[in-house]
């Protein structure tokens, strides 16, 4: 792994920040047919703030840059890029690891915003995240690029494992949880058509009964569980 220094930021480092981020998402934004510039340098100098961006420096080079930030009950990673040319070596996950460390040690859960159809989905997906929505589940829209993401609080059972120590459902809650980090896997390795998980049951009467709807529904997961991963596995 290498070795990277967390160095601050000042203002003149954007220009050398917005290059770097159009060559990080330039493949995908490609393939949406989204590629745009001019939009990407607005995009970064919304907001900007050097005291909230932390470069990524590998022997002095900049190698990429995380921006993130409290707001509120939650820690927010607004921007994570790592130049091409350092991907796959390990640049991204120790940024990341030290953005969780902050906002683990405040008891806070970390969101983001990954792009639809980007390889970050399955990277995020490997440190815990997973999709974010808010209120009554809704259907996404057609055109949406950006895929809201998640990473718990630490507490009992929010430490989600990568694959394949994916937990069995034991309960609703985990049922959900379930749901959501392999659908973000799915997705991400173009399974999106996979079948879809078993629906909750509606039908209960609370009795207890043997045989109970509740206990079918998370048979049907566990057999749902085991073919997801099988497919992504297979990927």
């Amino acid at each position: 792994m290498l070795t990277l220094d967390f160095a601050p930021t000042a203002p003149e480092d954007f220009d050398a920040l917005v290059a770097l981020r159009i060559a990080a998402m330039r493949p995908c934004l490609e393939r949406l047919g989204r590629f745009d510039p001019q939009r990407a340098r607005e995009r970064l100098a919304h907001g900007f703030d050097p005291a909230r961006t932390t470069r990524l420096l590998h022997q002095g080079t900049l190698v990429g840059f995380f921006v993130s930030r409290s707001d509120g009950a939650v820690w927010r990673l607004d921007h994570l890029y790592v130049s091409p040319a350092w991907q796959g070596r390990g640049v991204g996950a120790q940024a990341l690891a030290r953005v969780t460390r902050e906002a683990d040690a405040r008891g806070r859960p970390v969101h983001l915003v990954a792009l639809k159809g980007s390889d970050s989905l399955v990277f995020y997906g490997r440190h815990g995240f997973a999709p974010h929505i808010q209120g009554e589940a809704r259907a996404e829209a057609p055109d949406a690029v950006d895929v809201p993401l998640v990473r718990p609080a630490p507490g009992p059972g929010s430490d989600w494992p990568p694959l394949p120590q994916v937990p069995q459902p034991g309960d609703l809650a985990s049922a959900r949880a379930l749901v959501a980090q392999l659908g973000v896997r799915l997705q991400a390795a173009g399974l999106a058509g996979f079948r879809a998980p078993p629906p909750e049951p509606t039908t209960c009467c609370g009795r207890g009964c043997n045989g109970c709807v509740w206990e079918g529904f998370y048979a049907a997961m566990t057999w749902w569980r085991e073919d997801a991963i099988e497919a992504l596995a297979g990927d």
